[in-house]
C-alpha cells in the first residue's frame, strides 16, 4: 500500500487552517514535509498533528511557540508513561487498567487524542519521590 501525500492547498482544506498558518508551522519546525517535489508534500501523520495544532490554537488561544512546548511535553509524557509501564511489567507491578480519570478523558477530548496519555500517572510518580 502506498503512502498518501497532500499538498499545501489540500492539507489546508482538509484541516481547516490557512496556508499561511501551515507555512508558519513549517517555518517554526512544528511540522516538516515528507517530500518536496515542486512543492512540500505532507503525510497523514502531519495532518493529525495539524489537527492537534488547530485545536490547541483555537480552543486555548495558544501561540505557535506555546503549541510547540505543549506538543513536546505531550510527547515526553507519552515516552515516560511507556517507560513506567515497561518498568512496572519488568518488576511484576503491572496494574490492571481501571476507568480513566476524568481529567485524562477531558484532556484527550480537548486535543482529539485517540491514544491514552496518562499524564496524571506521571504527576503521581513525581509526587511519590
Amino acid at each position: 500500500m502506498s503512502e498518501l501525500y497532500f499538498n499545501l492547498k489540500l492539507i489546508s482544506n482538509k484541516v481547516g487552517l490557512s496556508s499561511d498558518i501551515i507555512l508558519e508551522c513549517l517555518e517554526e519546525g512544528l511540522i516538516s514535509p515528507c517530500k518536496e517535489e515542486n512543492e512540500p508534500l505532507f503525510d497523514q501523520d502531519t495532518v493529525k498533528k495539524l489537527i492537534k495544532i488547530k485545536r490547541i490554537k483555537e480552543d486555548l488561544g495558544v501561540n505557535l511557540a506555546g503549541i510547540d512546548i505543549i506538543l513536546r511535553l505531550c510527547e515526553r509524557i507519552e515516552q515516560l508513561n511507556k517507560r513506567i509501564n515497561e518498568l512496572e511489567n519488568a518488576l511484576g507491578l503491572g496494574k490492571e487498567k481501571t476507568e480513566e480519570d476524568f481529567s485524562t478523558k477531558q484532556f484527550k477530548r480537548t486535543f482529539n487524542i485517540s491514544k491514552p496519555i496518562e499524564f496524571i500517572k506521571v504527576i503521581e510518580v513525581i509526587k511519590d519521590d
